[in-house]
């Protein structure tokens, strides 16, 4: 009968520890790189547009000196500059002397839930010309990146418009609002700005059928969409896909919808790289 030498043992077990430890910080490490990767991401978007916005004569005199009057003409507007597709950014600056305070956006948002990556802040240091003693005074420009859900979906629209393709999203949660609970993702060009795409919910209190607005960004008018409101069985907790089809033709003149849209006889409507593409219809998949 063999014996057992103790040394070995322990040599064997020290060895069986360190092979753990190796790939336990392997796997951090790969963590940590993929996360790292995904910040430069939001965090190159966030340098380029803050040195955009600190070049662009709709707010600067000259490269970071900004205009009070050039900054008052924007406040609490959106601004079509520095957009990506993937990505937007809502922005504020701020007086360091007098404490005033300017906002404009690329994106706004009241909605919470849907968002994706980390939002990495832009914070970078200015100056103002001030109006009230006509001094130049230090400044900080703050740009809030985003990358979520509505930015994606809406950046699908562009694509399937421009690039003709049929695009996928899979969601995990929807957009929800206290003004319909059963609205997961919906799409409307806003009434006050046609500039502007949006998330909307509608609420209806028996005499009142009400419109509210919550995220919008900037999308060119010319990037036809159909009007989409897309709702969700509250009992099922499945994943969410989106899917955009660019269509040759508008849905209600051949009778397209998002039920129908496979068929042989109703996909040959969707464009192809050599057709125009007159709209892009948005539908949803829940997945059990």
């Amino acid at each position: 009968m063999a014996e057992f030498d103790p040394i070995s043992i322990f040599f064997f077990l020290i060895k069986i520890f360190a092979a753990i430890l190796a790939i336990v910080f392997f796997f951090v490490l790969y963590s940590g790189f993929s996360k790292e990767v995904v910040s430069n991401d939001l965090g190159s978007y966030s340098m380029e547009v803050s040195e955009i916005i600190s070049d662009s004569p709709l707010f600067t005199t000259s490269k970071y000196v900004f205009d009070t009057a050039k900054l008052d003409a924007v406040n609490n507007k959106y601004v079509n500059i520095g957009h990506q597709c993937e990505f937007d950014y809502s922005a504020s600056l701020q007086d360091l002397v007098t404490g005033d305070m300017w906002r404009f956006f690329g994106y706004s948002s009241d909605i919470l839930t849907l968002s994706g990556k980390e939002v990495v802040i832009k914070n970078l240091f200015v100056a103002v010309n001030s109006s009230d003693d006509m001094k130049v005074h230090p400044a900080r420009l703050l740009i809030f990146p985003y990358d979520r859900g509505f930015t994606r979906i809406t950046c699908m629209v562009q694509r399937s418009f421009y690039q003709k393709e049929v695009l996928n999203l899979t969601l995990a949660n929807c957009m929800k609002t206290d003004d319909d609970p059963s609205v997961c993702f919906s799409l409307r060009r806003n009434a006050a700005n046609n500039d502007l795409a949006c998330f909307y919910a509608i609420s209806d209190d028996g005499l009142v059928r009400t419109v509210k607005w919550h995220d919008c960004r900037y999308l060119p008018v010319d990037i036809k969409f159909e009007d989409t409101y897309l709702k969700a069985d509250p009992n099922n907790e499945g994943n969410k896909i989106i899917t955009t089809y660019p269509l040759t033709v508008s849905p209600s003149s051949a009778e397209i919808d998002c039920t129908n849209i496979k068929n042989p006889d109703k996909m040959a409507y969707i464009a192809k790289k050599t057709d125009s593409v007159t709209t892009v219809m948005i539908c949803m998949k829940e997945i059990k």
